[in-house]
């Protein structure tokens, strides 16, 4: 083997070609950017001429701020207008690697969201010593007057500058929260390339930019104050002398919103309002351009004359609806960029799919030490002004000065890994050249989750300064629009073009009350259906048992399951297995059981009573009369029983027909079909685990390398969980003989032509989700059921049968930064394989709530003051 040291370290990657020469996919699609025929000159000119045509400018600050201080805010210290620069060629991405991205987006946005919450809601973060007081108390971002206060408005808006390393992977550059800039500038260099590249932007078929502003105005709407029915809503701009007056009075112009100056509003009465014409009108929603400090003279910055005295009393009384919330500046801090994948973990309880530069915050000692033994690598910024020292370009005298200022007030100050960013090709003097770029891309908050804007604004990147006064949302640098472009494009219609009109319009169906029932109608349906055929199973195995049930016998391990499923802890008063499973079908006090099952499924039925045919009822009320024959019977009448689990399984059979073959396909139905796939995917994952993981654990058994079980499973209890499962049939038909292990599992996980399986619900949901008005594709249930596709699919179970883990761990880079280690033996299969079931039971569980989160909250109800009494919750659809 060659002993010489490793290579030079790669180069920045390059958008344009692959190592191999050939053009990156995207690029290839438009190919004709690059013909050697267009005059990029000519181009230019144009581009440049209809932006002045726009008066499309910005202001650049001319005042260097104080060493560690922040901006002014007053925008007094900014320059006279600078025409707006876009690059003739745009930046390329195919659709498939936007989609990865904008996930990533997405989520980041929604942990930005979380954190917000916390640091001024419970504070989970700092008391439980997640993140360091300092890091958050020490950023001017933080407003203390705000803890506690409940803002309609939160963290509505985010920014996130990105670029990539040289590997290719997506690295968060800094954060835009307080009152992100450039969407406006966006939406303008999107509309002048159209023009400009006339023909190609036809051809390309790109994502269109209008609905996302389309949705922002109605997001905007719905912000306001909930008792409020149609709210007024305006942008709040420091004026025309701002830095980005284009962008702020560009996105009212589009919104439809008046943009107002702080002059403009007053507080009265708890309230704020609009002068207008000799009269005030009410202002529910801000859209705020204003830094969060300035918006308030009176609590938050003494002198400001760009916001409104008082503001901050009226949002802590919830009449008015700040976005984004006053505080959300504090997100900005560099120093929360050390602690991204903790605080992802502890919020989102999901691994963070968009990391940020690799960040060391100074107050703790060994990252102090780590910054300045590597200070000719690092960047160093200061957490309150952004202020940014470069290391490898500052001299000794100047290292050392940087060194004292750390070890003085270590809490402020943070050290980042440069990042060599990717290279794109860019006009320059008439001819194509590259350049390093960085991309800002742009989200709203839809309901609980977040929307991409299906493009952005990237800026060729200057060469580093030793020091730099601080960060600047809008640099004067040439931009660039983000085509995205691909086969798997949604199509764009023009009905889209007033989706605001359908966002905001509600019928009944889309009412969250409406939803909730919906789906926990479908829930509670499935959950009958299945624990009927699991006591009918169980019964057929009684009776050939000549109705006797020993210890560890098939119909012990089956009443063991089926208690679990229940979640009812098992009676130990010598009751017969006959009168156990008699309860599990007619017992209404007891959580799980039949009975419970389908009085909280004619509960949710009730909230929905127009949305359903009457036939629903008539089957209702046959599933009943079974079980009240039942009741009424002797209790160890074994065919009474049979008939009444017979009957009742008709009756919800009848039911799913019933709402598959006569409902609409509305809102309501997709959330009715996703609560029957949740039920379905749980009861499957927990029967397999009760019926044959937990027993076998139980009894010692092990397994080989090959999935052979050293005890293997009662062939009794497998086939009646097979039975159970509706999968008994497909099983003799594709393997005969005795049922193994590893085929059970490939069928009732893996399999997705199986409608019973684990992997067909999770299709089963993707789709019913997809199909919801304006549904969000990368939220937290998408990400969530694209974790467990990959989890449920026939490779991932083989390697649990076999003692692996369901996915194949990360392979180490080339440079070899994994260590080898010595083979260590494996675990026992029939460990991994109830952990696996375990966690997939989990998962679902985590998919619920999602769900329940992203589509079904419902607002609180509104109580009497003198109403002291607590009652006791009703039987309603909610919970498990």
């Amino acid at each position: 083997m060659d002993s010489a040291g490793p290579g030079p370290a790669p180069g920045p990657y390059d958008e344009f070609r692959a190592p191999d020469g050939t053009l990156r996919v995207g690029w290839a699609e438009l190919d004709a950017l690059t013909e050697a025929s267009l005059d990029w000159s000519v181009r230019q000119r144009e581009i440049d001429r209809r932006l002045a045509d726009d008066n499309v400018t910005y202001r650049p600050w001319t005042t260097q701020v104080a060493d560690d201080g922040g901006h002014t805010d007053d925008d007094e210290d900014v320059a006279e207008p600078q025409p707006w620069r876009l690059d003739p060629l745009p930046l390329v991405l195919h659709s498939r690697e936007w989609r990865e991205l904008e996930t990533g987006l997405v989520q980041r946005a929604e942990l930005l969201s979380a954190v917000f919450a916390d640091l001024y809601g419970e504070q989970r973060l700092l008391a439980d010593g997640v993140l360091p007081p300092e890091v958050v108390m020490g950023h001017p971002g933080y407003l203390r007057p705000l803890v506690g206060a409940r803002q309609a408005g939160g963290l509505f808006m985010a920014g996130a500058t990105i670029g990539r390393d040289p590997q290719g992977g997506w690295l968060v550059r800094a954060q835009e929260t307080q009152a992100p800039v450039g969407a406006g500038y966006a939406m303008e260099n999107r509309r002048v390339l159209s023009r400009v590249h006339a023909e190609l932007y036809r051809e390309a078929d790109l994502i269109r930019l209008t609905p996302f502003y389309q949705a922002m105005r109605a997001a905007l709407v719905e912000s306001g104050p909930s008792e409020v029915e149609d709210p007024h809503v305006v942008v709040l701009t420091p004026g025309t002398h701002a830095a980005t007056a284009f962008d702020q009075a560009f996105l009212a112009s589009r919104l439809g919103f008046p943009l107002v100056e702080g002059s403009d509003l007053v507080v009265r009465d708890g309230r704020v309002w609009l002068r207008s014409l000799g009269r005030l009108e009410p202002v529910d929603v801000i859209f705020r351009h204003v830094a969060a400090r300035a918006t308030d003279p009176l609590e938050l910055q003494p002198g400001s004359r760009l916001g409104v005295a008082g503001l901050t009393e009226v949002v802590r009384r919830g009449a008015v609806s700040v976005v984004n919330a006053l505080g959300t500046g504090v997100l900005e801090n560099p120093g929360l960029m050390a602690f991204d994948d903790v605080i992802c973990h502890v919020l989102l309880d999901e691994p963070l799919r968009l990391p940020s530069l690799p960040t060391w915050w100074c107050g703790e000692d060994s990252a102090r030490s780590h910054v300045r033994t590597h200070l000719a690598e690092l960047r160093v910024a200061h957490i309150g002004s952004g202020r940014t020292w470069e290391g490898p370009l500052l001299g000794p005298g100047e290292r050392d000065e940087l060194v004292r200022r750390l070890e003085a007030e270590p809490h402020l100050y943070v050290g980042q890994q440069p990042l060599p960013l990717s290279t794109s090709p860019t006009i320059r003097d008439g001819r194509i050249v590259t350049a390093p770029f960085q991309l800002t891309g742009y989200l709203i908050r839809r309901g609980t989750s977040y929307a991409a804007l299906p493009g952005g604004l990237g800026e060729v990147v200057a060469e580093p300064k030793a020091t730099t006064p601080g960060t600047a949302a809008i640099s004067g640098r040439p931009t660039k629009d983000l085509w995205i472009v691909g086969s798997d494009l949604p199509a764009m219609t023009d009905a889209e073009d007033d989706v605001v009109a359908d966002l905001i319009a509600t019928n009944g169906a889309m009412v969250p009350r409406v939803l909730d029932d919906m789906y926990w109608m479908g829930r509670y349906a499935e959950r009958a259906e299945d624990i009927v055929r699991l006591v009918s199973a169980t019964h057929h195995v009684l009776v050939e048992m000549n109705m006797v049930c020993r210890p560890g016998s098939p119909v012990d391990v089956l009443l063991d399951a089926l208690y679990a499923l229940t979640s009812t802890p098992r009676p130990n008063d010598g009751s017969s297995a006959l009168r156990q499973l008699r309860t599990q079908l007619v017992n209404r006090s007891r959580r799980g059981t039949v009975a419970r099952s389908l009085a909280r499924l004619s509960h949710a039925a009730d909230g929905v009573r127009d949305q359903l045919s009457s036939d629903v009822w008539v089957v209702l009320a046959g599933a009943e009369r079974a079980l009240d024959e039942l009741r009424r019977a002797a209790p160890d009448d074994s065919s009474r029983l049979a008939d009444a689990a017979e009957r009742s399984l008709v009756a919800l059979l009848a039911l799913n027909g019933i709402t598959a073959e006569n409902m609409v396909r509305d809102a309501g139905w997709q959330l009715l079909d996703s609560g029957r796939a949740v039920e379905r995917a749980v009861q499957v994952v927990g029967l397999l685990q009760y019926s044959f993981s937990m027993p076998a654990l139980r009894a010692g058994a092990t397994a080989d390398g090959n999935g052979r079980w050293s005890l293997p499973p009662q062939q009794m209890v497998l086939n009646a969980a097979m039975t159970a499962a509706e999968s008994v049939v497909t099983h003799r038909r594709r393997h005969g003989g005795r049922p193994e292990v590893a085929a059970v599992l490939d069928l009732l996980v893996a399999d997705p032509s199986n409608p019973r399986s684990v992997a067909f619900q999770v299709q089963r949901l993707q789709r019913a989700l997809g199909r919801l008005p304006h549904a969000p594709t990368t939220g937290r249930p998408q990400r969530l059921l694209a974790d467990l596709a990959d989890l449920t699919t026939a490779t991932a179970v083989r390697r649990v049968s076999h003692g692996e883990p369901a996915l194949v761990p990360p392979a180490a880079d080339e440079a070899g930064s994994a260590l080898p280690q010595a083979p260590t033996p494996g675990p026992n299969p029939v460990h991994c394989v109830d952990d696996y079931l375990a966690d997939l039971r989990s998962r679902l569980f985590r998919v619920s709530e999602s769900i329940a989160e992203s589509y079904l909250r419902r607002e609180p109800q509104p109580r009497p003051l003198w109403v002291a009494a607590e009652r006791p919750p009703g039987p309603g659809g909610g919970g498990m």
